[in-house]
């Protein structure tokens, strides 16, 4: 397993019988435990519910898995993380879309003639922009719709937990035809599992039942998707609530919900007049938040420690940090699914 995250001691819970199930689950059906999904193991249960909501996804499902390595890279493409642009087109590797693998590694979107997936590599690409056309004739039909906006919310979350904790090279090699041949490699590896057959709903009896949010009601069209978000979002919400207070809360949520989806500029400037009229402990807790929404890339280690001198403890870092991105990548899934329910309306 390799271990390259930063600010959390993925050891410490290695032997907890949530984690020990959950790796066991994740070294058969995804291949290896890699750290996006180790540097979770701080919380076992939120664990739990990231990998649920990952392999109820992008595992199993009608849709074919290239079309969710897809959505997946370019959602990434869009959030600026090179880390997980690589790892998902190493996975279209591994299911066998060699060329569409290199296209989308180094941006050549135009030359990619099947019109299918040119079009959803829009759709993908174009999730940060609510207003935009495609989002509002988005390339599939509603019937589908959980499993391609489930990939695009679960994507945005773990964009923004690669860029607070992982480095932003997975491949730390400068040759772009070395990173091909090492891709070529670890997709070779990875099309074991990823062509293995799964069945739907193997990673739901880790965690309770829980009730889907209703700014979640893209999930309903799929009773696996909408149980294991359910499940990650409970999780979530009960970690964050013992450390975050409800003046924070409030802040936060509010902001989410103005916001369109866009970077607030090149400084952290944007933050001060949120954070003026709190106290410390509540400022950094807020600023922590705020960073990790909207420009996860900025956060770093003066920030953390800040955070750390009023929580020392590593998983309430985990648990604000899951808590911020969660809550943004939901308000995604809201505008990805507006269509649909504007239709109804």
């Amino acid at each position: 397993m390799i271990n390259n995250v930063k600010y959390l001691n993925t050891k410490v819970n290695r032997r907890h019988p949530t984690v020990v199930r959950v790796y066991k689950q994740i070294r058969k059906e995804f291949g290896m435990v890699v750290d996006p999904f180790s540097l979770h193991s701080i919380s076992p249960e939120i664990l739990a519910g990231v990998w649920a909501a990952c392999r109820e996804t992008e595992l199993v499902g009608k849709v074919s898995r290239v079309e969710k390595e897809i959505v997946a890279a370019c959602v990434s493409a869009s959030n600026q993380c090179p880390y997980c642009v690589d790892a998902h087109t190493m996975l279209l590797n591994a299911v066998g879309e060699f060329e569409v693998s290199n296209f989308i590694s180094r941006g050549d979107y135009d030359r990619i003639d099947d019109e299918r997936l040119f079009s959803l590599i829009n759709w993908a690409r174009s999730t940060n922009v609510p207003t935009s056309d495609i989002i509002l004739n988005p390339p599939f039909s509603k019937t589908s719709a959980s499993e391609y906006i489930g990939m695009a919310v679960f994507y945005h979350y773990l964009n923004r937990i690669v860029h607070v904790f992982l480095p932003d090279q997975l491949l730390p090699v400068k040759s772009n035809t070395a990173k091909k041949s090492l891709k070529r490699m670890a997709g070779w590896f990875f099309s074991f599992s990823a062509n293995r057959t799964k069945k739907s709903g193997n990673a739901l009896a880790l965690l309770p039942n829980s009730e889907l949010p209703d700014d979640m009601s893209w999930a309903l069209g799929s009773e696996t998707i909408s149980q294991s978000f359910s499940q990650m979002a409970s999780v979530i919400d009960t970690q964050e609530k013992s450390i975050v207070s409800a003046q924070v809360r409030t802040i936060f949520n509010d902001f989410i919900a103005q916001w369109d989806g866009q970077s607030c500029g090149i400084n952290t400037g944007w933050t001060i007049d949120l954070l003026k009229d709190l106290n410390p402990e509540n400022a950094i807790t807020l600023k922590l938040a705020l960073l990790t929404a909207i420009e996860p890339y900025k956060v770093n280690e003066s920030i953390i420690g800040e955070f750390k001198n009023f929580h020392e403890e590593e998983s309430s870092l985990l648990s604000v940090v899951c808590w911020a991105s969660f809550t943004a990548s939901r308000r995604v899934g809201q505008w990805c699914y507006q269509t649909f329910e504007n239709r109804l309306a």
